[in-house]
């Protein structure tokens, strides 16, 4: 008995520590150049990562396997899941980055 109790315990720590870091991954197309945290992104086509802890996220724009451009900004929730990928940008600068399916966004600081 306690070794069952032991491993659903083990089970349950686990669980918790992996939904602690939620990652969300989707694909975006970029119409005209643009900028992320210093990093210039050129249009075209990129796999997005967004690595949720709490209210922090990291974003890492890819060509491929390359990383072209990483920014850590501030996750905020939303009511409802967004329906598609966006970005909104403040002139050539990416403000933030919405995900289809991600129930919020990243906003990155000016």
């Amino acid at each position: 008995m306690k070794s069952i109790s032991k491993l659903l315990i083990l089970t349950l720590v686990v669980f918790l520590a992996v939904g602690a870091f939620a990652a969300t991954k989707g694909s975006l197309t970029l119409q005209r150049d643009l900028t992320l945290n210093g990093a210039k992104l050129a249009a075209g086509n990129y796999k997005v990562v967004v690595d949720t802890t709490g209210a922090t996220a990291k974003v890492t724009f890819q060509q491929g396997k390359k990383v072209v451009a990483t920014a850590d900004g501030k996750f905020v929730e939303a009511k409802e899941p967004h329906q598609y990928s966006a970005v909104v940008t403040n002139g050539d600068t990416v403000q933030e980055v919405r995900l289809a399916n991600m129930k919020g966004s990243v906003v990155f600081s000016e």
